[in-house]
């Protein structure tokens, strides 16, 4: 028998045990009255967090022992309809799937994150809303759940109010809940900084998770059985990580944990290991690698620390392969970790005395073998290409400083060269997706007007361009400034179609490989006729560089290739090319001897 206690308007609690309270009235405080108070405070407590529209307590068989809150609003029902009803009957079919996840995490103390469902209504419709769940140490053999009422669902069904949650899921794993590697990154930067300033702590440790076997499991359960462990999982590591939220998914079989020194790995292996063997219908379960690795963050900044980190984590996750022990796990994670932060080092180092030296390239006209302008390549201290230095900026998303630190420089000679060829610059194409890069290259630009026709900027193909229409318009600002753009290394990757087809350039620059072999190969030659053919009908110059001999510039010529560059022509020089000094007019000119421009190039 059940009673309802109003508690405030429009509000209604219920309890399956509160008909007893009368009982012990008079028999003094109890050791049940006792218990029940205790009860009452975890519920109170429990709403108080839930800051939810209706509160649900559920036991180890998923009914309702307690409810609170707008009930009725919610599902026309009242708090006594609700009680010892099964959670299931609640639930509409698209959303029952989630009572395998609350008894997961209930078995295992674990939270179940924000996400949408839907309501069974008495009168048979449904209500689309809002759910999360938690435990409570006061009472570890029930679980709450907190609902909010959201009427209005968008066109795929889910709750308006999920809206800016899904938006946020943009930095999260959608089947674990885990952070993404790039949103990680951040988490793990601001962790970092507060470990940093207060070194009276334990350091942080991350904690590097293996499923062996998972792929195996997950062919054991059904989907429903995979979603439930997806979740549990990534419930679980977060719970373990430092402020919950610090734990990403790497890839299918591997996960990070980033966290304080009281959090042992051996527990992390314990419970992933016994989830995983409580959800499978044979009991046979995965074997869990868990190793961990204390992040020293002396001499370097939090956030090249959280770089470095995620870095070396991916570089080692990509790397390993085979059988391994957890020694050689630390071992090698470690010396990773190590040398990448001695790597990071060394760029902000080579960026602090602006150490990357310049040297030009010229770009020849192939008829006139004329320079037309000439390309600015950087050099490392020692002379040598810092080829593999930007790949790994790239990689590790500092590449931008590197772009804006050569493109102060080429702008600063061009500045103090008036007489010299105009210059082209390399930018990787991940750059331009940065939004602090963009501005601060518009930035830097604003500050050299006179240099827009001077400049040529050459976006590379190094690293991939995940938002092509936000670069497109980045393209589109820069060619409105009159500064020209190239697509460099075209045909290189697999997204140079791509890239063509977004940006509106006024160049493309052949990659060398196509070059080498067109006297040879006729598939070459028959690619390079095709690009040629499609830049001429989008209104493109071409310019084929690595060009080392006579018969590959004559080809190159007759396929209607415009400039050139290479060995053939010119080798890189530590000093900018200049146009000579202009001859006086002479002093029998005749103006009708000359040439009239009917049309104007991209390239003056």
């Amino acid at each position: 028998m059940t009673s309802a206690t109003p508690s405030r308007p429009g509000t209604h609690v219920a309890t399956a045990s509160s008909t007893e309270a009368g009982r012990s009235a008079s028999a003094g405080v109890s050791a049940a009255k006792l218990a029940r108070l205790r009860e009452d405070r975890a519920r109170l407590l429990a709403f108080s967090f839930s800051r939810a529209e209706l509160l649900l307590e559920v036991d180890a068989d998923m009914r309702i022992t307690y409810c609170f809150g707008a009930s009725y609003s919610l599902t026309g029902m009242s708090t006594d309809d609700l009680l010892q009803m099964p959670l299931i009957n609640l639930l509409a079919e698209t959303s029952r799937h989630l009572v395998k996840e609350i008894q997961i995490a209930l078995a295992n103390g674990l939270r179940m994150r924000p996400q949408g469902l839907f309501l069974k209504i008495k009168d048979g419709r449904m209500a689309a809303g809002t759910v999360a769940g938690f435990p409570l140490p006061e009472r570890d053999d029930r679980f709450y759940l907190s609902f909010a009422n959201k009427t209005e669902v968008n066109e795929e069904g889910l709750p308006r109010a999920l809206e800016s949650l899904e938006a946020t899921a943009q930095n999260r794993d959608r089947s674990t809940g885990l952070l993404t590697q790039d949103a990680f990154t951040e988490i793990a930067a601001r962790r970092l900084k507060y470990a940093k300033d207060h070194p009276d702590q334990e350091p942080l440790r991350l904690t590097m998770v293996d499923l062996h076997g998972v792929s195996d499991l997950g062919a054991r359960l059904d989907q429903t059985e995979q979603a439930a462990f997806q979740r549990a999982l990534g419930a679980l590591l977060s719970s373990q990580s430092q402020g919950g939220d610090s734990a990403v998914r790497l890839s299918d079989d591997k996960y990070g944990v980033l966290h304080d020194a009281n959090v042992d790995s051996r527990d992390i292996k314990a419970q992933v290991e016994a989830l995983a063997k409580q959800l499978d219908p044979e009991g046979e379960g995965i074997h869990v690698i868990a190793n961990e690795l204390k992040i020293d963050m002396t001499d370097i900044n939090v956030v090249d620390a959280s770089r470095a980190l995620i870095y070396a984590v991916t570089k080692f996750t990509e790397n390993q392969k085979g059988d391994f022990t957890v020694t050689n796990l630390n071992e090698s994670l470690g010396a990773l970790m190590k040398d990448t932060v001695a790597r990071v080092t060394s760029i902000r180092d080579i960026l602090a005395s602006h150490g990357f030296s310049l040297v030009f390239h010229p770009i020849v006209d192939l008829k006139t073998r004329r320079i037309h302008h000439q390309e600015a390549l950087s050099r490392l201290p020692d002379g040598s290409s810092p080829f593999e230095t930007v790949t790994f900026a790239e990689q590790l998303g500092m590449v931008t400083e590197l772009d804006l630190s050569i493109c102060r420089q080429v702008l600063k000679q061009l500045d103090a060269e008036p007489e010299a060829y105009d210059v082209a610059v390399n930018i990787s194409g991940g750059s331009f997706e940065s939004e602090l890069f963009v501005n601060d290259l518009d930035e830097l630009l604003r500050r050299h007007p006179k240099l827009r026709r001077r400049l040529l900027i050459e976006i590379t193909e190094s690293a991939s361009i995940n938002d092509l229409e936000r670069v497109g318009r980045v393209v589109d600002k820069l060619r409105a400034m009159e500064y020209r753009v190239c697509i460099d290394d075209f045909g290189a990757g697999a997204a140079a179609l791509h890239y063509l087809r977004a940006f509106k350039v006024d160049v493309v620059k052949l990659d060398g490989v196509y070059v080498k072999n067109i006297q040879s190969n006729d598939r070459d030659r028959m690619f390079v006729r095709a690009i040629l053919q499609l830049c001429k009908e989008l209104g493109i110059e071409t310019t084929a560089e690595m060009i080392e001999t006579e018969a590959q510039a004559a080809i190159l010529t007759s396929l209607g290739v415009t400039h050139g560059q290479g060995y053939l022509f010119y080798k890189p020089n530590g000093r900018i090319f200049k146009r000579p000094a202009y001859s006086p007019i002479p002093d029998q000119w005749d103006p009708s001897k000359t040439r009239v421009r009917t049309r104007r190039s991209v390239w003056e």
